[in-house]
């Protein structure tokens, strides 16, 4: 405002002032005193007090603050990065091979368990006694003893028949001889073969060869095909009971090995082409368990390749199953039970609920923060950037954003790699610096008309 319009503007509320009586003179004082931009202080100091209500754009942290929001303040840097889609999908047992039921190779009574449900078996591990109660089981080791005993005599026969002197009084005694003994080994050959399908052990037949008949026979847990060395399972189930009757074939336990397990998911029938190329080029998928593990510490991320994929749809869900190869981990139990066998806590257990993560399109050298490191209002997105004791606002541009990770672009961005970034919190940083401003303008307007 021009000076000469200042003063005569004064004049005239001076004026005013003089007519209007003692009343009003404490408001026409202040329209006097803000006409002039004055103040106690710019009266005395000739300076003026001008306040900036703009929008806020920093934000003061005390250390307890920064505490009580478990902040965590890291320098960026980019990195490639995989804008995935999800899955759903479960933990499930190899079909065919995790699971395995262990038959009773004769019919008999359960005389003893050596392993209770839970506990940890090797491969030829004892696990039941049976006493036989066979009758075809008595009659193959009768038949055993008796052509063992048929081809001792035979064997003695044709050594006497050899000399000259019977050899010469009947020559085909010999052939004959010769005859039966090839007979009875075919016979006895025949009888070790049931014997050890059975479930006999070589041991065991040479014993009833010998005369010593079994009433017993032990089972033990079966050695499976590739012959691994750290193969051990867990007794997953008991189908009998101590003094059941049991018959040849019956199933007498089931054995589990979860070393390995698979992971089966569902995808969409229009999601068919994206797994097949996922699968082509050996991509991997993120796997995030929905459900707690079974020991801890709990497990760091996990990403698998695809196995395979089915050839068919589910006709219920219209939906196409893919599987994953899982390897498990274990923690061995301190206590042992009885019979010495300890027990195994799986980290991985069938029916747990996965969502994958399947990858889809690659953003090279980007910014990638936790979603949490950005905040949003209407079409801007922020982040804070450290600067000593506070931490400053600044606009970023997103381009692509899920509730896991915010990924941004580098060079439409006020930040640049080397800064040191809020990457949790922000929305609470981003509440924080409004209230401190507004406390502040609050401050302001309370000395302004406070008199």
């Amino acid at each position: 405002m021009p000076k000469t319009i200042t003063v005569v503007a004064a004049a005239v509320l001076l004026v005013v002032f003089l007519v209007g009586g003692l009343f009003a003179a404490p408001i026409w004082w202040d329209a006097l005193a803000q006409l002039l931009d004055l103040s106690p202080g710019a009266a005395s100091t000739g300076e003026t007090d001008e306040h900036d209500h703009g929008s806020p754009t920093s934000v003061k942290l005390t250390p307890q603050g920064r505490a009580n929001l478990g902040l965590v303040v890291e320098p960026i840097a980019p990195s490639d990065y995989w804008r995935t889609t999800q899955m759903p999908g479960m933990v499930i047992d190899r079909p065919g091979e995790s699971d395995r039921s262990v038959p009773a190779p004769v019919a008999g009574v359960v005389m003893r368990i050596l392993a209770r449900q839970g506990d940890l078996v090797r491969p030829g591990s004892p696990l039941f006694v049976l006493k036989l109660a066979s009758e075809s089981l008595q009659t193959s080791q009768t038949e055993l003893l008796r052509q063992t005993r048929d081809l001792e005599i035979n064997k003695a026969e044709q050594a006497r028949y050899s000399t000259p002197e019977l050899k010469a009084l009947n020559p085909g005694r010999l052939i004959e001889l010769d005859y039966q003994r090839r007979r009875l080994e075919a016979g006895i050959q025949a009888q070790r073969q049931d014997l050890a399908a059975r479930g006999l052990t070589p041991a065991q037949i040479e014993q009833v060869a010998e005369g010593r008949f079994l009433t017993e026979i032990t089972v033990h847990a079966p050695t499976p095909s590739n012959s691994a060395d750290d193969v051990i399972y867990d007794v997953e189930e008991l189908r009998i009971r101590l003094g059941d009757q049991v018959q040849a074939g019956q199933a007498l336990c089931i054995l589990a090995d979860h070393q390995r397990l698979y992971i089966e998911g569902h995808a969409l029938a229009q999601e068919v082409g994206l797994l097949q190329e996922v699968a082509r080029q050996k991509r991997l998928v993120r796997i995030e368990f929905l459900t707690g593990p079974g020991i801890s510490p709990p497990h760091a991320s996990l990403e698998l390749p695809i196995r395979h994929i089915a050839n068919k749809l589910d006709t219920e869900s219209h939906s196409l199953r893919f599987y994953l190869e899982l390897p498990n981990l274990h923690q061995d139990s301190d206590a042992e039970s009885p019979g010495n066998a300890s027990h195994r806590h799986w980290r991985y257990r069938p029916g747990q609920q996965v969502r994958l993560h399947v990858p889809v399109e690659e953003f090279k050298q980007k910014f990638v923060l936790p979603a949490g490191a950005v905040v949003r209002e209407g079409s801007e997105a922020y982040v804070f950037r450290a600067s000593g004791d506070r931490f400053e606002r600044r606009p970023v541009h997103v381009l692509y954003q899920d509730r896991q990770v915010a990924v941004l672009e580098p060079g439409d961005s006020e930040i640049t790699a080397g800064n040191y970034v809020a990457r949790n919190s922000a929305a609470a940083l981003n509440r924080a610096m409004k209230a401190q401003s507004e406390s502040s303008e609050h401050g302001h307007h309370h000395h302004d008309h406070d008199h």
